[in-house]
């Protein structure tokens, strides 16, 4: 069976409906706001490890510390793609 974007399925149909609730889960418990806001109780409940996923969670900030190598960055894409 073919998706909207022409792809044929790759999962059963148990295993899709499986990931289809899980989805529905993060978009209840609203894990995508949760992980940006930095809490670390989307992965755990033991302070420890949470601890350990706190730490981790920098390269969320990435993309404000790149705002000054924008241009140097379009400059070697471009160099690259020619």
């Amino acid at each position: 069976m073919k998706d909207a974007y022409g792809q044929g399925r790759r999962l059963s149909a148990a295993h899709e409906a499986a990931v289809a609730e899980l989805l529905a889960k993060a978009v209840d418990e609203d894990w995508a706001g949760r992980v940006w806001a930095r809490d670390t109780s989307v992965w755990t409940s033991d302070p420890s490890v949470a601890e350990l996923i706190a730490n981790r969670l920098g390269w969320l900030d990435l993309p404000t510390y790149f705002d000054d190598e924008v241009e140097e960055l379009e400059a070697f894409a471009g160099g690259v793609k020619d």
